[in-house]
């Protein structure tokens, strides 16, 4: 970086105009050293002043205004050397600025190429080397060990360790075998796989994962505004103070006209409020780089800071507390024949993504290879799935969707599975049950950890589900949860959500498409990042591994990064007070005008350094 640093252009050929300068006028008192001090302005300060005309047509005053102003007026007082080393500390400054935003964005950029451009394609048994870019969704391609993953897709052949850690940011290769969804960018480590694309190469993993933190990086938090709308109000202000000062000078205090040039001059380049406005992004684009390196996407400083905010989180049982692949533990008929309910119930069950849905489809798959083919199937939210096979209407849902008081026998096994704590679907002819399913799911290891951590963090956590409330209850005792709410359609979700954002800053964790409504509802939406892409799209946090442990790190990184703007404000507006009361108690002597040159360059660097910490975060 040093090398980009001092032979960038504008740098390193001021820097030697200038110092070529102050050697001639030691030995000539001619044109050639006032030529090459001019010559070392006009190189360094080319890009300042071109920025600070267009901003004088627009009628605004920002930095550049400022700073072309106190090198233009050194230059009139004839203050060659210190003229130059404005001109060269102010671009050093830039540079340094441009180089640590570049460093901040450098493991975004590095996710962005993680994925190989060509890839060894398996077609008709041929096996060819193409571009990714061709690849189309349900090709094979094969992935040697050692090699990188090209493309989203499912293993079709081979079992190998696959290190996800780019991506998901676990810390341990995962392994991988026929079935196991595989992600654009991961590494495969030790033995070829044989993967079915899902996914084309632009909208792969770590491609959405890059759109989205640089969308992120323009979504802007209220802060950042706040500062921003402030600086373009202070620039003006501060050169109508550096106007009051040079006229209580030359007024008040009688100072020499040089003296008063110079202490205005100063004043213009400390009050820069370049470090004020960097302050916040610089920490904003680590702090989103930081949270991409540990498999977490946040959709901009907004979401980031309220994140800080959360003092209540709302959970979806099934995919987010739980695996979210139950099996089938018991199935009963009422009366019916138990091959033809089976049969019925596959076909309408295929239509669905719903977990309990592919739990039935697998079930049946295991003891019937006989498919109906059903019409007029249709899916509604909370009421299960249904169709026609010939005239007669078939319906498959959770029990609590069913009126039962005139089914005593159904009544009563479903009584039995619930308190067993098993989740209940019912298949029914119009609104009479004959066949019933039982459903158990299996807990996540690491949920009671997170809620008790959260817990920890003085955060109240709810669970909300569409599962009868025995089967909740139960799941809230074994993790910790607070408070539990069960038998919900997505609409009383809906509900709750909007009651508890009501009383504190709420989080709404969910994967699933009826889960997509009360993510887009809560304060922060957080998606599990293998769920549905309806829930990912809608939420502000995407957990880009189904590892709830993430939760914790992405709370403490928003506060961290929520500490460290304040900071950085405090730095800036701190650092700056102090030189301009040590500027008029003349404490900085001639060495005004660079002094205030430094005093910005120094914060500017201390508030960036600052937030570049957020690079390194790992929590606590």
């Amino acid at each position: 970086w040093w090398r980009e640093l001092f032979f960038s252009t504008e740098v390193g050929v001021s820097a030697l105009l200038g110092f070529a300068a102050w050697i001639f006028s030691h030995f000539q008192s001619g044109a050639l050293p006032i030529v090459l001090y001019v010559a070392a302005i006009a190189v360094g300060g080319w890009p300042l002043f071109r920025g600070a005309l267009r901003s004088l047509r627009q009628f605004s005053l920002d930095m550049n205004v400022l700073m072309s102003a106190a090198i233009l007026g050194a230059a009139w007082l004839r203050d060659w050397p210190e003229a130059v080393s404005l001109v060269v500390l102010y671009a050093i400054s830039e540079r340094l600025e441009t180089l640590s935003l570049r460093r901040s964005q450098s493991s975004l950029n590095a996710l962005m190429t993680l994925a190989p451009s060509r890839v060894l394609l398996r077609r008709d048994n041929i096996e060819t080397e193409i571009e990714a870019r061709d690849v189309q969704v349900g090709d094979v391609f094969i992935v040697r060990a050692g090699e990188r993953i090209a493309l989203d897709g499912i293993v079709v052949s081979g079992y190998s360790e696959v290190d996800q850690a780019p991506v998901t940011g676990e810390s341990l290769p995962v392994e991988k075998s026929v079935g196991d969804e595989v992600f654009a960018g991961t590494l495969n480590t030790n033995r070829v796989l044989e993967v079915r694309a899902t996914r084309l190469a632009d909208e792969g993993t770590t491609s959405r994962i890059a759109r989205l933190v640089q969308d992120a990086a323009q979504n802007r938090s209220p802060r950042q505004r706040a500062t921003e709308k402030f600086a373009a109000r202070y620039t003006p202000l501060v050169f109508a103070f550096a106007l009051v000062a040079f006229g209580v000078q030359i007024a008040v205090f009688r100072a020499p006209l040089r003296f008063a040039v110079e202490q205005s001059l100063a004043l213009l380049v400390a009050a820069c409020p370049c470090a004020f406005v960097i302050s916040g992004p610089i920490a904003t684009v680590c702090a989103l780089s930081q949270a991409a390196r540990n498999g977490l996407v946040i959709r901009g400083g907004a979401t980031l800071e309220t994140l800080a905010n959360i003092k209540t989180i709302a959970f979806d049982k099934t995919g987010t507390l739980t695996f979210g692949a139950p099996q089938v533990r018991d199935f009963q008929t009422f009366g019916f024949d138990k091959t033809r309910a089976l049969q019925i119930a596959s076909a309408l069950e295929s239509r669905s993504e719903h977990p309990l849905a592919k739990a039935v489809v697998t079930f049946v798959a295991s003891t019937s290879s006989t498919r109906l083919e059903l019409s007029g199937v249709e899916e509604s939210r909370g009421t299960g799935i249904s169709g026609l096979l010939g005239d007669v209407h078939y319906r498959i849902a959770r029990a609590t969707s069913w009126d039962l008081q005139s089914q005593d026998e159904v009544r009563n096994v479903v009584e039995v599975w619930t308190n067993h704590g098993w989740s209940v679907a019912l298949l029914g002819v119009e609104e009479k049950v004959v066949a019933a399913f039982a459903f158990e799911d299996t807990l996540r290891e690491e949920a009671p950890r997170v809620l008790e951590a959260l817990h920890a963090r003085a955060i109240e956590t709810v669970i909300l589900s569409g599962d009868n409330e025995t089967v909740v209850a139960r799941v809230a005792k074994q993790v910790g949860a607070q408070k539990s709410y069960g038998a919900l359609l997505p609409e009383q979700k809906l509900e709750i959500i909007g009651a508890l954002s009501k009383q504190n800053v709420t989080a709404m964790v969910g994967d699933g498409i009826n889960d997509a409504p009360s993510l887009a509802r809560a304060d922060v939406g957080i998606a599990m990042g293998l769920g549905s892409d309806a829930a990912i799209e809608v939420a502000d946090v995407a957990l880009m591994t189904n590892d709830l442990s993430r939760l914790p790190f992405a709370l403490e990184l928003s506060k961290k990064a929520r500490q460290i703007i304040v900071q950085n404000i405090a730095l800036a507006i701190g650092a700056k007070a102090i030189f301009i009361v040590g500027l008029f108690a003349g404490a900085w002597g001639s060495w005004q005008l660079v002094g205030g040159v430094l005093a910005d360059m120094g914060t500017t660097l201390l508030v960036t350094a600052n937030g570049l910490r957020l690079l390194r975060f790992r929590g606590n």
